[in-house]
This record gives structure tokens, C-alpha cells and sequence, in this order.
């Protein structure tokens, strides 16, 4: 379950909290985490990085769209505005993950490369907690043309699932994308949490490039101390 905090303005999924790490889907109110901030460089691709003791100290993580660390005392944070945020965290191995993913990372298979790379580090897909956070949903994100096709043929199982068609327009759910990504990557169905508002609609609580054009992002996190 995904429940909103009043008080600091952000979105907590019940699964990250009982793993005792902090963690937060950021809004447009809430105060962005201060403590040993590790940022990528985003750029819709696929690139994953792991954060030691020995690259920590770089300002910005280049051309990258997932990371990963087993350090203490560091915040992993993603920004989005209508793309979707996912934190991993396992308890048993102490590691923790975020990935930022849009069409383009969705299409180069993110979410599972991001499984897959923390089972090479040792970690047992079924230990894997998985928050998919708030991002733009099937009510405004219309798609078509080569776009379109695109989904279509790398996701042929799930054509009767991400898709609905509203007239003559398809709009395609994102979120629930991933959510698929990640099941058929070995994470348990009771293991993911998974966000039920749109980024697009909920203005109050979110920024939106499909919405307003804007440059502004929220920030998701995970950390521990």
C-alpha cells in the first residue's frame, strides 16, 4: 500500500517502510532530501551504476538511469515528471536501487535490467521489495504512430493489457508496464507496491510535462543510516 504523509507532503509505500530504509515519492510540496544527495544525469537510457566508497564522491552519475549501493548513509535519488520512479530494496543483502524510467527506458527494458542486476550482485529476486511510484497514466498518456508501433512489437504479450483505446485514440499505462516488467522478472507479485494516481491529472500534487510543458521534477528516494 501506497499512503500519502501529510506532514512531509510525500507518497511512503507500507512494503519500503517495514524494510526499516527511508524512502519517499516526492510531490510538488514536499522538502527534497538534503543528507549525501548521489544524482544521475538522466537521459532515458539504460544505463545502471553502482555506488561505492571509491565513485561516491561524483557530483553527477553521467548518462545514467539506475543505481544501486550497499553504502550507509547516502540518499539515491530519482526525478520525474510523468516518468516513472522505481525503488528496490532488500534487506538480507543491504542493498538499495532506483531506476527512472520513460518510453525510452520502459522500451530498452529497465525495470528488468535493473532485477538482473542486483541478482548479479548476489541478491535473491524473491528478497527484492519494489515500489513503483507516481507517474502518467493511462487516462493521459495517448500514444500512436511509430511510437506506438514501437510498444507493439517489443511488448506483443501484453498488447491486450497496457492499452486502452478511448474513440479512435490508444493511450498507454506506463506504470502497469513496469509492474509487468517486473513480475516476469522474478519479483513476487506480494513484493511490489504500486502507485494508483496519474501525474497528468493530479495537479496539486504534481508536476507534469505532458500537463504544463515544465521543467520542474519531483524527487523519489531511498536511503539508509
Amino acid at each position: 500500500m501506497i499512503i500519502f504523509d501529510p506532514r512531509n507532503r510525500v507518497y511512503i509505500s507500507s512494503k519500503l517502510r517495514d524494510t526499516g530504509y527511508t524512502s519517499s515519492f516526492g510531490t510538488r510540496l514536499s522538502r527534497n532530501p538534503q543528507n549525501h544527495r548521489i544524482v544521475m544525469k538522466q537521459v532515458h537510457g539504460d544505463k545502471i551504476v553502482k555506488i561505492t566508497a571509491q565513485n561516491i564522491d561524483r557530483e553527477k552519475f553521467q548518462n545514467t538511469d539506475g543505481m544501486i549501493t550497499r553504502l550507509n548513509g547516502v540518499t539515491l535519488i530519482v526525478k520525474t515528471a510523468d516518468c516513472v520512479p522505481i525503488i528496490f530494496a532488500d534487506t538480507l543483502s543491504s542493498i538499495l536501487g532506483v531506476s527512472h524510467q520513460g518510453w525510452r527506458g520502459t522500451l530498452l527494458n529497465l525495470p528488468l535490467k535493473m532485477v538482473n542486476f542486483l541478482a548479479k550482485e548476489g541478491v535473491q529476486k524473491e528478497n527484492i521489495i519494489v515500489a513503483i511510484g507516481p507517474s502518467i497514466s493511462a487516462c493521459c498518456y495517448k500514444i500512436y504512430g511509430d511510437r506506438l508501433d514501437l510498444f507493439r512489437k517489443t511488448f506483443p504479450r501484453y498488447v491486450d493489457r497496457i492499452f486502452i483505446k478511448n474513440n479512435n485514440d490508444i493511450f498507454l499505462n506506463l506504470g502497469y508496464l513496469a509492474y509487468l516488467q517486473l513480475v516476469d522478472a522474478g519479483i513476487q507479485k506480494n513484493n511490489i507496491d504500486y502507485f494508483p494516481f496519474c501525474t497528468s491529472c493530479h495537479k496539486d500534487h504534481f508536476y507534469s510535462y505532458n500537463r504544463d510543458k515544465s521543467t520542474k521534477r519531483m524527487e523519489s528516494w531511498i536511503a539508509k543510516y
